[in-house]
């Protein structure tokens, strides 16, 4: 099966320090505002010691090159991409080329250019059809964000976690209201989402609200060591502005709520029985050997959780030899898929029929709507597989992407799964990869995947049977309602048996 390299990928930075710089304003009382002040600028001063070095950005490809980039990126996508019927009978991909070819030429900093090509991308709306950020710009710390982590949660932009220095001025759970004095609706739209690659709705503002270090996007990204003000209603109902540095890759400090990089796998017991069982990537071959040292624990339990939330895909196989040899309890079907393709001969004849007004398979080699379809691989399980009788919870949500939702698609109908969460990241695909001046990598996507009977995913998102959603409650509490609302469904399967 094709490779699914991870949509998103984890960089973490050896941490620098630089100086941070903490004052509440409007709404606050006059004594708790000093106190706050006073206490968050001397934790400041003992944890910064000063401007973080940084590494020299790359140098700005010519103009010609990146008139080439632009080009390249525009023909190649004209030629492959698989999504352009979704994009609706306006969109017109020529005339944005040309609109953002005098904004290309302008780009005379390296991190404009970067930015425009995102932009440039960003207008296909899909997931798998991206500008990697070059890591020499990673490495410039050229973009960052303060020491804040922000979600989506019910269309309102909440704080989930800061770190130790902000702790008592910056309330997990406040809201953030604005930035910069705009309204953090009017920044999203104006400055964040026209960035965004991705497939589904429910993502695109997801993503815009984070900051991703390996796009340098998100709602409170800017030039590294920045400024900014950042108006938050604290969950009691008192509203400050903060004045923050944005520092959190420049600044040695750690998350007040512990977060951890993702492992492979994670295992630990719940009560009644169950085993919590995390997959958080299918991109390393040493699952296999993970799952399998971990077969004792999944023989011994009643039911398992089997948590995809942080999987944002890899390579399919993978996911497919878990169902095969642990999770499936019969045969199963992977997507469908089909791509475009052309044979050039008959593309010279379909522009004669095309000019006629004459419909022909030539005509469709012309236009780009000639396809070649695969249906799904039907695949066998093992005698290793669970027992029937063990059911499982698999938790699902908007950063459950790629080869993790192939994965979902595989097991759909399987009775053993109930999915719980909220619908998955919607995108999937096989990218063509081009390289690009500068250091640029350009994603674009050239496989569409369905479900085996032909029902859509992709911008969609894998539904699941159960919809469970954080709220701003269990942000502040730092409860897990989807993991909660799991064990409920699978004590009530044990119950029912």
């Amino acid at each position: 099966m094709p490779q699914r390299p991870l949509r998103l990928l984890a960089l973490r930075l050896l941490a620098l320090r630089v100086t941070l710089c903490v004052a509440a304003s409007a709404g606050v009382p006059q004594s708790a505002s000093a106190q706050a002040t006073a206490q968050a600028t001397a934790q400041a001063t003992a944890a910064a010691a000063g401007p973080a070095a940084q590494a020299a950005l790359p140098a700005v490809p010519t103009r010609d090159q990146r008139l080439l980039a632009l080009s390249t990126f525009w023909s190649e996508a004209k030629r492959s991409f698989a999504y352009f019927d979704k994009l609706g009978p306006t969109f017109d991909w020529d005339s944005i080329y040309v609109a953002t070819i005098p904004r290309i030429l302008a780009a005379e900093d390296y991190a404009t250019y970067v930015r425009e090509m995102q932009r440039f991308a960003a207008t296909l709306r899909d997931g798998h059809t991206v500008i990697r950020i070059p890591q020499g710009l990673v490495a410039a710390r050229y973009w960052d964000g303060p020491w804040l982590a922000l979600r989506d949660v019910d269309g309102r932009v909440i704080i989930s976690n800061t770190d130790t220095v902000l702790a008592d001025s910056v309330p997990i759970g406040s809201e953030v209201l604005a930035i910069d004095g705009v309204h953090v609706e009017t920044r999203l739209q104006r400055d964040v989402m026209p960035f965004i690659a991705a497939s589904a709705p429910h993502v695109w503002r997801s993503d815009a609200v984070r900051f991703a270090g390996v796009t340098g996007i998100g709602l409170l990204s800017g030039r590294a060591d920045s400024p900014v003000a950042v108006e938050i209603e604290r969950p009691d109902g008192r509203r400050a502005t903060l004045r923050l540095r944005r520092d959190q890759r420049g600044r040695a400090s750690r998350w007040l709520r512990v977060t951890l990089p993702a492992p492979l796998v994670e295992a630990r017991p719940l009560a009644g029985g169950v085993l919590y069982l995390a997959i958080n990537s299918f991109n390393d071959a040493a699952l296999d050997q993970a799952l399998d040292s971990l077969r004792p624990q999944m023989d011994r339990a009643r039911a398992i959780v089997l948590d995809l939330r942080r999987n944002p895909g890899g390579v399919s196989g993978n996911g497919y030899r878990a169902l095969q040899n642990h999770f499936a309890t019969r045969d199963f079907t992977t997507s469908a898929w089909r791509s475009r393709t052309e044979i050039q001969s008959r593309r010279a004849w379909g522009k004669f029929d095309a000019e006629a007004g004459r419909h022909s398979e030539n005509r469709e080699h012309w236009e780009g709507a000639r396809w070649y379809s695969q249906p799904g691989e039907r695949l066998r399980i093992t005698d290793k597989v669970l027992p029937e009788t063990v059911p499982i919870a698999v938790l699902i949500g908007r950063n459950t992407g790629s080869a993790a939702e192939d994965f979902l698609i595989a097991g759909d109908g399987d009775p053993r799964f109930t999915l719980v969460g909220e619908p998955s990241n919607g995108s999937t695909g096989q990218p063509l990869f081009i390289d690009l001046p500068g250091g640029i990598q350009a994603w674009i996507c050239t496989k569409r995947d369905t479900y085996p009977d032909g029902r859509e995913f992709v911008g969609i998102g894998v539904q699941p049977h159960v919809r469970v959603v954080e709220t701003v409650a269990s942000v502040r509490a730092g409860s897990d309602p989807v993991l909660q609302e799991a064990e409920r469904v699978l004590q009530r399967r044990l119950g029912a048996r």
